[in-house]
């Protein structure tokens, strides 16, 4: 896509790039680019520029926004009781000043499926969100908590062990946390029997997985995609696992904040311990956050650069959030693609590889893999690519990527095919198609003029 194609199709959309200290980057939902075929050897020459077509990475719509730049936090307690001594305990008039801060802050409580939209669909948030979430199933759950929650208008995911649940444990019952979600509370699995998944056999991992979640069933009536890691333990199997018991997302006990591209099943949250004061909870939250917003401010300078064909400025920029956040699959995709441009093959591949193996699931560095090697001419794996990307999100660009390629091969059937579908996701991508330069060997057929009038 030419420059002035680029330039054409962002009046056309009316919009223009925010600045980069408040712009984010929403997946590649909103960051679609088409390179142009590479002139040469598509093994050694350095590939052309790319030419995105400009959308907003971060738009402010009705007080809610596409993913905060402070990313989201999800703070985790355990009892709100007085526990002289056991940090797991939150004294009651505690937790309810630091629910008072929250919300004189402005954070909004948002839910797990929210979160999960947001991470995989692109759906919006506040823009302040905040997760609450609470482990094990203290009856304080019920009986203080609750209360302190309903005062701020806040709702909580509350993970519980399902062997606790029986009588005279001293937990949660099964009828609180059926009043507890009528509340709107989300409620999620914590295992069967609070034990380090990582340090299991196969079959006992699958066991406390899948009779957890059999269990909720059958107490509470829904079958719960959320889960907990007991002390934090998994490993791959347990991520395998996880998957195939029905499972969508589960949280850590690694610290930190949600971020974009973080692998859904492996988030990140921050620790309320009961011995800290007020001071230290601001303290914790603030250094957190501001440490995630300025990784992301650096990250979109990154980005930016990418698009402004500076290669060599993108890969250090990501090069410095990597050196702090080695886990930033963003950062490690937005490095590897501007290898690609740069000439950078191999090396940026592997980059890519390395986000993907962060988050399997990140539909950016899907289609970023899917777009390098069109790149570079290797289209049967573009094409595995780009259909890899849409099994996970209906994105106009890998659509328009498939139609592209076909095109160059004068496939007029799955052109017309590919084009279409982009098309029914954005009508502009009709003015861009007109002049695109890899449909010239279809561009004189009747399907193809039909579909473009």
């Amino acid at each position: 896509m030419s420059l002035k194609r680029k330039m054409i199709l962002s009046l056309v959309v009316g919009i223009v790039l925010l600045t980069i200290s408040i712009a984010w980057p929403k997946s590649n939902y909103l960051s679609g680019y088409k390179p142009r075929e590479p002139q040469g050897s598509v093994t050694t020459s350095t590939p052309v520029s790319p030419t995105p077509a400009s959308k907003p990475h971060w738009v402010a719509a009705k007080g809610e926004v596409a993913f905060p730049p402070q990313g989201i936090p999800i703070l985790y307690y355990h009892s709100i009781a007085n526990l002289p001594g056991n940090e797991l305990g939150v004294p009651p008039a505690q937790f309810d000043a630091q629910m008072q801060y929250l919300h004189t802050q402005g954070y909004t409580t948002i839910s797990l499926d929210q979160l999960y939209a947001a991470l995989t669909k692109g759906a919006k948030v506040p823009r302040k969100p905040i997760l609450l979430t609470f482990d094990d199933g203290y009856p304080d759950n019920y009986s203080v908590a609750l209360s302190i929650l309903e005062r701020y208008g806040y709702t909580a995911t509350f993970f519980v062990v399902t062997s606790y649940m029986q009588p005279r444990q001293g937990m949660l019952t099964w009828p609180e946390l059926s009043a507890m979600s009528d509340y709107g509370m989300t409620i999620g699995s914590h295992t069967v029997h609070h034990l380090n998944l990582s340090k299991l056999p196969l079959a006992q991992q699958s066991a406390e997985l899948s009779q957890s979640k059999a269990e909720i069933q059958r107490h509470l009536g829904f079958a719960t995609p959320y889960f907990c890691y007991p002390y934090g333990g998994y490993d791959p199997a347990t991520l395998q696992m996880l998957r195939q018991t029905g499972y969508k997302l589960a949280v850590t006990t690694d610290s930190g904040v949600v971020e974009p591209g973080d692998n859904v099943l492996r988030l990140k949250r921050i620790y309320v311990n009961g011995l800290k004061n007020l001071a230290a909870f601001k303290a914790k939250l603030a250094q957190l956050t501001q440490q995630a917003q300025r990784l992301q401010e650096m990250y979109q300078q990154g980005y930016a650069a990418f698009f402004q064909h500076k290669y060599a400025d993108a890969i250090g920029l990501e090069n410095a959030v990597l050196a702090q956040d080695s886990g930033s699959a963003q950062a490690y995709n937005v490095k590897g693609i501007a290898q690609c441009y740069a000439g950078q093959f191999s090396a940026g591949m592997a980059n890519i590889d390395k986000a993907l193996a962060i988050n399997p699931d990140y539909g950016y560095a899907r289609f970023n893999k899917a777009l390098a090697y069109e790149l570079y001419g290797q289209y049967a794996n573009a094409l595995n690519w780009y259909n890899r990307d849409l099994q996970i999100e209906n994105y106009v660009w890998s659509y328009y990527g498939i139609a592209a390629i076909y095109g160059r091969k004068a496939d007029v059937a799955n052109t017309v095919k590919y084009l279409k579908l982009a098309i029914n996701l954005d009508p502009e991508v009709k003015q861009v198609a007109r002049t695109e330069a890899d449909f010239a060997p279809v561009h004189n057929s009747s399907l193809f003029q039909a579909l473009l009038q």
